[in-house]
């Protein structure tokens, strides 16, 4: 390996030369033809093996040069490698976008406010290395009082953040540097990647370091990154990446990795100079710490015996060692026993802070979780929650730094040891405790506590099991830690079987059994009887209740089905009401133009306008139950507002001159077309002007009684902003009534009948249109109501072409506005007949000859719809065109809309404004 790379300066200019001899002997067709790669900057450091190396004055090579290069030509893609000794330089060149591609990256959530990250192209273990003679792999917040050295810059500094909050740091640039750190005492560990570590370890034969533990984690996920303003290109890379085989990934870092020796060999290997050392090593005495079960403990016979108790048994026979003798300690005699060297080994014995300077721990060989225990009606589940609450913990504690420093808000309570701290929590003196999830299935075993139980977990706390050699002993750490790895491997799984299998005070269970077996039978089958007889009571009480549901809900759906017939009901009848007197009003009309007095309010007027008002009513009511639940739908469409305000003022002008009103309109300049819903629009401008005519009377001594409906000047900078206003002269409103006003079913004047919907349920339109509505006190008296929303001027659309005479056939079971249609449709120059059932549709359409059928959806004798599917299914091409009208455009009849028909449009009673909706509709 290493003459091939002293020989690529020679051969790489050679190999380009080549290479663009070759190019230029192409055809110019094919170079044509050929797509141009896209050059890539492409950040590379001069020292992570084996994935990036970069020599001084060398090229660039490793696992990653080879994995992107192949990636990089299937997305078409040619780098241009850029050498960075710095890795937090790369990453900012990346973010800023000096270069576009890096590899090997983690992905975090700082970095993914600046970068893209393509998937994960490899997965690698995170080590926690360590000097040989300390291999303490647990992970314990503090480190037990160590230091570890981190990277700055690189991804498994934040995961040293996370697992080891309360150890001293010492910054590093790089991972050779982490690993002199360590070689050298400036640092105790280095937690970095497994590969990088092993590499550079075995490539420069670094003797004296240990792997003490291997950590899964999400900064092992290698990803490759690009800046954020390069979607287009983190798209490419991802494809490439999810079709790359993994099993190439692997055999490439293999294969620019130094192999390193098994970790962990089937037998211990002894040298010479391991046989001298142990040979001058005598028995050891060996100490157990605390009672532990079932990892350490002495039986009945006073012997020890346990979990921890084997697996020391097992490490010192590979080393050919036996006890000298065991001596129980408690952790307050561990001092003393080791200042005093009455003890070679200690088994039992904590990790922490206060013990790193007399022991050197080996292992760990198990751990587990930590959990909180506590009363159920506690209420905390984590230490967070225990803010202001006693915990209850031994002076000895691994858990009690990490407590002290990171939740100072929490009280701790002495207690000796677990048995004691439970007895606390129990006698009140503490709110809860910690303690690893076997001591404390033991302890509720030996001793059932039903008023304590597991409330929560601290998963940054967990329990080690790990053996200890003093000081003076030091020099056999590392054999100790070969052993140990062995006897984890071949041992463990029986151990675990042995110990963890095994009921725990099994006689006692047995005694409690006898004791309260029969008792507790009597109680069970008691209470199995009074669960039967309430079971049945409960089941026959669910059965009426549902049954009472069932019945309740049947009548809601039939109510529901009468209100939505009577609503359809009665706007047909009030659309026939409104389209005969404005019938009758024409008539009048045309009767009065051959007089010169001035005409009077007439009958028909005053029938009008109290059919719109019922109708406006009845729409309000409808709506308000719709925005409730949701279901009202806008329909928008190009228009033009101009057209749309004239038809509400027309329609409004018979209500203001019966009031004594002066009704003013003042249009758009200029009228672009515009997309909203123009009936939702006219239904707010409506409910707005009824109240303006209503309260909008002169008050003595303001200016003449009128009623303005005013478009506001576009503002050059927000030409998508409509602004109108609708002003009176009336009463007003005090400004402490308005929100009021805006209450379903409020109104400002009492005495002035008003069913408190109209204002509230503009408002929601106005809304639901991204609109809004306000009002206020107009300076001389009367109120101003602005209603704003957004539509942007579209552009014009051109001349629709005119309409060819058509034959119509308008399908309406209300008389009178079937008439004004037949007649509106014939003003426009085209023939009309009229249907008033599904039968008589039926009848007419199989005759041919109709170009346009005009439907309304609820008919005597059967739906508009069924009769619109048969003519879509049934009639011979060419087929007419298929409109839908109704009162009402629900969801259901709005869901028709372009699965059905072409359109459907709602019926407000200008039957002239309906049929050039429907002449529209066609000529689209």
């Amino acid at each position: 390996m290493r003459l091939l790379l002293s020989l690529l300066p020679l051969l790489l200019p050679l190999w380009l030369l080549l290479s663009a001899t070759a190019v230029a002997a192409l055809p110019a067709a094919s170079a044509s033809e050929q797509p141009v790669p896209q050059p890539v900057r492409y950040g590379v450091l001069a020292s992570f093996p084996p994935f990036q190396i970069w020599p001084q004055d060398g090229v660039p090579g490793g696992a990653d040069l080879e994995i992107v290069g192949e990636m990089a030509r299937a997305a078409g893609l040619v780098l241009q490698p850029v050498r960075y000794t710095d890795y937090r330089q790369l990453e900012a060149d990346l973010a800023a976008g000096r270069i576009q591609l890096a590899s090997s990256m983690a992905r975090s959530a700082e970095r993914e406010l600046q970068l893209r990250f393509t998937p994960p192209y490899a997965q690698f273990q995170l080590a926690l290395l360590t000097r040989a003679e300390q291999p303490s792999g647990a992970l314990l917040p503090d480190l037990a009082g160590r230091s570890i050295a981190v990277v700055n810059g690189y991804a498994s500094q934040a995961q040293a953040d996370r697992l080891f909050p309360l150890a001293s740091r010492v910054v590093v640039g790089s991972p050779r540097e982490g690993i002199e750190a360590v070689r050298t005492g400036r640092a105790d560990t280095l937690l970095e990647s497994l590969p990088v570590l092993v590499d550079i370890i075995e490539r420069e034969q670094i003797r004296g370091l240990s792997v003490a533990r291997r950590i899964d984690a999400p900064s092992g996920r290698l990803h490759l990154a690009v800046p954020a303003t390069q979607p287009a290109l983190a798209q490419r890379l991802a494809e490439a990446v999810r079709n790359y085989p993994p099993l190439r990934v692997d055999s490439l870092v293999e294969a620019w990795s130094v192999r390193a020796p098994d970790s962990r060999p089937q037998a211990l290997q002894l040298s010479p100079e391991d046989t001298a050392q142990l040979a001058a090593w005598p028995a050891p005495v060996v100490g157990l710490v605390g009672r532990d079960a079932p990892f350490a403990s002495l039986n009945a016979e006073g012997q020890p015996e346990g979990l921890s108790v084997d697996m020391l048994r097992g490490v010192l026979q590979r080393l050919g060692k036996a006890p000298r003798a065991w001596l129980a300690l408690t952790p307050e005699q561990v001092p003393a026993a080791l200042a005093a060297g009455r003890v070679d080994v200690l088994v039992g014995a904590d990790e922490g802070a206060e013990s790193a300077s007399q022991l050197r721990f080996v292992g760990p060989f198990i751990e587990y979780p930590t959990v909180l225990i506590g009363r159920p009606e506690s209420g905390a589940f984590d230490l967070v929650q225990m803010y202001g609450r006693r915990l209850a913990l031994p002076p000895g504690s691994a858990a009690r730094p990490y407590v002290e420093s990171r939740y100072p808000g929490v009280r701790i309570v002495d207690c000796p040891a677990l048995e004691a701290c439970l007895a606390a929590v129990r006698q009140d003196e503490a709110d809860a405790t910690l303690a690893d999830v076997v001591s404390t299935m033991v302890a509720m075993a030996r001793q059932p506590r039903a008023d304590l139980q597991v409330i929560g977990a601290e998963a940054q706390l967990r329990r080690f099991h790990s053996l200890a050699l003093p000081e003076r002993h030091a020099a056999m750490v590392p054999l100790f830690k070969r052993a140990l790895d062995v006897a984890i491997d071949q041992d463990m799984p029986q151990l675990k079987n042995r110990w963890f299998s095994r009921s725990v005070q099994a006689d006692v269970h047995k005694a409690l059994l006898r004791r309260y077996g029969p008792w507790a039978a009597a109680v069970l089958a008691l209470l199995g009887a009074l669960w039967w007889l309430h079971s049945r009571r409960l089941w026959a009480e669910v059965r009426r209740t549902q049954a009472a549901q069932q019945a309740a809900e049947r009548v809601g759906t039939e109510k529901a089905r009468l209100a939505a017939f009577l609503a359809h009901e009665v706007r047909n009848s009030l659309h026939s009401v409104i389209a005969g007197a404005e019938l009758a009003q024409e008539t009048q009309g045309a009767a009065a133009a051959n007089t010169a007095s001035a005409p009077a309010p007439s009958n028909a007027a005053r029938l009008a306008e109290a059919a719109r008002s019922t109708l406006r009513l009845l729409n309000n009511l409808i709506d308000r139950d719709r925005l409730d639940a949701g279901r009202l739908r806008l329909h928008t469409e190009p228009t033009r507002l101009m057209p749309l305000l004239q038809a509400v003022a027309r329609e409004m002008a018979p209500a203001a001159e019966l009031a004594g009103l002066q009704l003013r309109l003042q249009g758009p300049q200029p009228d672009p077309r515009r997309q909203v819903d123009a009936l939702r629009l006219q239904q707010v401008l409506r409910n707005l002007l009824s109240n303006a005519v209503k309260y909008g009377a002169a008050t003595p001594g303001t200016a003449p009684a009128e009623v303005e409906l005013a478009v506001l000047p576009a503002d050059p900078l927000a030409p998508g902003t409509v602004v109108m206003e609708v002003r009176d002269r009336g009463r007003g409103v005090a400004p402490a009534d308005v929100p009021g006003l805006f209450e379903p079913y409020g109104a400002a004047h009492r005495d002035t009948a008003s069913a408190g919907l109209g204002l509230p349920i503009s408002r929601e339109l106005m809304r639901l249109m991204g609109g809004e509505l306000t009002l206020q006190a107009r300076p001389g008296g009367g109120t101003v109501v602005r209603i704003s929303l957004q539509a942007e001027p579209l552009p014009e659309a051109p001349a629709p072409a005119p309409v060819r005479a058509l034959h119509v056939l308008v399908v309406e079971d209300a008389e009178v506005l079937a008439l004004l249609l037949a007649r509106a449709f014939e003003q426009r120059g085209h023939r009309v007949e009229v249907a008033a059932t599904v039968a008589q549709a039926r009848l007419r359409l199989a005759a041919g000859g109709i170009d346009l059928l005009l439907s309304d959806l609820h008919l005597p004798d059967g739906s508009g719809s069924e009769l619109l599917a048969w003519a879509r299914a049934e009639l011979p091409a060419p087929a007419p065109w298929l409109l839908a009208m109704t009162a009402d455009i629900d969801t259901e009849a709005a869901a028709l809309e372009g699965a059905l028909v072409r359109a459907v449009l709602q019926k407000t009673g200008d039957a002239a404004a309906l049929a050039e909706r429907a002449l529209r509709e066609v000529s689209a």
